[in-house]
């Protein structure tokens, strides 16, 4: 059987399955992976409070900008020449 702890995987042989051969190999194999619950949680919650956390704070940079007032350059942009690619 498989170790719950072990972070390998195998083929579980047919005759372990109840089955009836020496386990040749055919597509019908089964792996067992081992159960990761809680990463996944963990992981998908640091994402969820990272897009809520760049939601937020683009939200605030952009109500700091003053009325009024023209935008800040683009930095990159405007070092690059234009090219006209349609004539």
């Amino acid at each position: 059987m498989n170790d719950p702890d072990s972070h390998q995987i195998r083929r579980q042989d047919d005759e372990e399955m109840g089955g009836e051969g020496g386990g040749g190999g055919s597509a019908g194999d089964i792996f067992r992976y081992p159960p990761e619950a809680k990463k996944t949680f963990v992981a998908g919650g640091f994402t969820i409070f990272n897009f809520l956390l760049t939601a937020v704070s683009l939200a605030y940079v952009h109500e700091m900008h003053p009325e009024g007032t023209d935008p800040l350059p683009d930095q990159f942009l405007d070092r690059i020449p234009y090219q006209v690619f349609c004539a």
